[in-house]
């Protein structure tokens, strides 16, 4: 048995799975790709892994959940790199995050429909001293799901003001 199987299941959901834990051949392991491939996720800003001080890569469980739903992109919906990259960069970020009109002027990512917004060079003021491996937006396509549904799903949730 392993340790999640022993732990109460809201002992499991207390756990921060942001937390890197495994080395990119561990990751590649996991998620049954390559070390190679996984480096070019992070070249064409599909992950953002943690480096150590020293340039190495570690991963979460979160970040195995997002690979895994890349390859779910890749090999069973059909779509290439640049198609996901594309529907990584149409979440409106803006309807999750509070954001101002002047902030979302200023954010390349409210702009752009290329580059998802922990991607893009200039971001607004809400998010520009932010971790973007732990921002709700980053996280939303680790659900492997398509685009309409996303959209549906922030178009009925409630706004704050």
């Amino acid at each position: 048995m392993n340790d999640q199987e022993t732990r109460p299941a809201a002992d499991y959901e207390t756990i921060d799975h942001t937390t890197p834990l495994y080395t990119i051949g561990v990751a590649a392991k996991l998620t049954g790709t390559t070390v190679s491939t996984i480096r070019m996720y992070e070249e064409k800003g599909l992950i953002i892994p943690y480096k150590t001080p020293s340039g190495h890569r570690q991963f979460s469980d979160t970040d195995i959940i997002r690979i895994r739903c890349i390859r779910e992109y890749l090999d069973r919906q059909g779509l290439n790199i640049a198609g996901i990259r594309a529907i990584m960069a149409l979440v409106p970020c803006w309807l999750l995050k509070p954001c101002s009109d002047e902030d979302r002027r200023q954010c390349d990512a409210f702009t752009s429909n290329t580059e998802p917004c922990w991607a893009v060079a200039v971001k607004g003021l809400v998010c520009i001293d932010e971790d973007c491996r732990t921002c709700p937006v980053y996280h939303i396509p680790d659900r492997c799901r398509d685009v309409k549904s996303l959209y549906k799903e922030l178009m009925e949730a409630p706004r704050s003001a």
